[in-house]
């Protein structure tokens, strides 16, 4: 939990204010935890707080894989810059996984979406499955889905016939099996 009226603010701001788009609704958010909290938020030190934590538990996490495994994340992380937007998705996403809050991530491509989730994948050493959604993703692509059945009356009786075929069978009477009772 939050120690103090600052922490308090810092963490309200974190999940109130980071899932607006609008600029304006954000400073508003911020207006009022500053006014009734009595403290002040400075945006870039909250994000700054972490400093070179991210890479230092990075270089722990290396520490402890296998040696080929070492060497593609090296080399995977020569190519990441840690930019003040990647240190703000990190932080947010970090402190989402310490609380085990869920997290949706957007924003357009390349920006570092899949590259945070990787880097605290690694350093939390947790597998991590990725799903690329679009435009054009829906529900039922994730969770499956049911389709209408057409014609059921005709299938029913299919099975009802199929059920009464197996009943007249000769192994089903050799295992001594009362008879189906279909509706």
């Amino acid at each position: 939990g939050a120690i103090g009226y600052q922490e308090l603010a810092e963490n309200g701001l974190f999940i109130l204010g980071e899932q607006l788009r609008n600029k304006d609704e954000f400073e508003t958010v911020k207006k009022v935890l500053e006014k009734t909290m009595r403290v002040k938020l400075d945006i870039a030190a909250m994000y700054a707080r972490e400093g070179n934590a991210p890479i230092e538990r990075l270089e722990a996490a290396l520490g402890s894989s296998s040696a080929a495994h070492v060497q593609s994340i090296q080399d995977a992380l020569k190519k990441i810059v840690w930019t003040k937007s990647m240190c703000r998705m990190y932080t947010l996403l970090n402190r989402c996984a310490e609380h085990s809050e869920p997290a949706l991530l957007i924003g357009e491509t390349g920006v570092g979406k899949t590259t945070v989730c990787q880097l605290l994948a690694l350093m939390r050493d947790q597998k991590l499955h990725i799903i690329n959604c679009n435009q054009h993703t829906e529900t039922s692509d994730l969770l499956g889905g049911f389709r209408p059945m057409r014609d059921r009356e005709q299938a029913l009786a299919r099975f009802v016939q199929a059920a009464e075929g197996f009943g007249q069978s000769q192994l089903f009477q050799m295992c001594e099996v009362a008879p189906l009772q279909l509706p």
